[in-house]
């Protein structure tokens, strides 16, 4: 019997994981900075308006930064490629947690609000939103089929999914037996901070650019997006502003770790994060069977049930209390219904890129379009 030829359409389980590397790394610092609210009012002893006070003036820096980053990432030109080298802020990410984790108690307000909002600003509007910014654009460049984008955003969500799992039940457990005071925070994050920013840097060692996909026009140039693409795209895409506010208030809803808080003063435990964290592995056959299930629905459709399926689970967790079976019933819920968002918002981005006036705002078209 003849040697099976290799699918020249296959990701292949060793570059399928490099790939996802990242997306662990980057999920578990979201996940850690979860806890930032409860370490700010319980160990610093900050007032709690202030907190959120804090992280909101550092999100409205994010509206400003996306634009930058997003203009910054098309105008690379590196030997490393235009969005590869921007995975090494993945660094920035988790050295400015384990800062952000750092400050000292004897500091008067002042020094650690200062301390708290910049680091938090370095990482979510700066290292965290290149790192966005340059996910689409290095993914392209690094894969030509439609259908490997469509198993890393499937099966491959399956890998950082079972990451940021493992991290939800082990940073809890950790922190009741460390995080008991300031010095303790700091351990306990650069425990996992070093372990995982060389987990992080795997897809930038390991995954090079290799498509060309950018859009050249009838003088053989490569074209390139400017302000002027910018202002465009802002003034006539009005949906543009519903997105971001969702994803304004969904990533500071996130942000002010109230699972957190909830855990802590009505479950009494915050070790049982872990245990519900667990318990959401269930919904992780609904990964598996997703890519059939998106040739079947709309985009709108999946998301919708997905929004409604995650909104049911929270309601039950409202009335749970400290009961543990109603808690996993929810966990499972929020946990399945978050997978068409979280699988479908970069397979939207590579299928309808914006156009005005017949070129492509983005730089570049599909590759199966080219």
């Amino acid at each position: 019997m003849g040697k099976r030829e290799k699918n020249p359409k296959a990701v292949g389980a060793g570059r399928m994981l490099a790939w996802q590397s990242r997306a662990i790394s980057q999920g578990c610092a979201l996940m850690a900075i979860g806890f930032l609210s409860v370490y700010c009012t319980d160990t610093l002893k900050m007032n709690p308006a202030l907190v959120g006070t804090l992280l909101v003036v550092s999100k409205l820096l994010d509206g400003f930064t996306d634009i930058i980053a997003g203009y910054l990432v098309d105008k690379t030109n590196t030997k490393w490629g235009r969005g590869r080298p921007y995975e090494l802020c993945i660094v920035g990410v988790w050295f400015c947690t384990w800062l952000m984790f750092s400050c000292s108690p004897q500091w008067s307000t002042v020094v650690k609000s200062a301390w708290i909002l910049c680091m938090y600003a370095l990482v979510n509007s700066i290292f965290y939103t290149f790192l966005n910014a340059n996910n689409t654009v290095y993914m392209v460049r690094a894969f030509r089929y439609e259908e490997q984008f469509v198993a890393i955003n499937s099966y491959g969500s399956i890998i950082s999914m079972l990451g940021t799992v493992a991290f939800n039940i082990a940073f809890p457990i950790c922190m009741s037996r460390f995080a008991t005071s300031a010095s303790g925070w700091s351990m306990l994050m650069a425990m996992f901070a070093i372990p995982l920013t060389i987990i992080g840097l795997m897809r930038f060692f390991f995954v090079k650019e290799t498509v060309d996909v950018d859009v050249v026009d009838e003088n053989g140039e490569k074209e390139k997006v400017n302000f002027r693409d910018v202002k465009k795209v802002l003034t006539r895409n009005p949906y543009i502003y519903i997105v971001a506010l969702i994803m304004f208030v969904s990533n500071f809803v996130m942000n002010m770790g109230v699972n957190v808080y909830y855990f802590t003063y009505v479950a009494r435990d915050v070790s049982k994060m872990g245990i519900i964290s667990a318990i959401q592995m269930i919904g992780i056959p609904a990964v598996i069977i997703f890519p059939a299930v998106i040739k079947r629905f709309s985009t709108a459709k999946l998301m919708f049930v997905g929004c409604f399926v995650s909104a049911f689970g929270y309601a039950i967790n409202f009335f749970s209390g400290g009961n543990m079976v109603l808690l996993g019933i929810a966990a499972v819920c929020y946990g399945v219904g978050s997978v068409p968002i979280s699988m479908l918002i970069n397979l939207l981005i590579l299928n309808a890129p914006t156009s005005m006036n017949g070129r492509e705002c983005s730089g570049w078209r599909g590759p199966w379009d080219v």
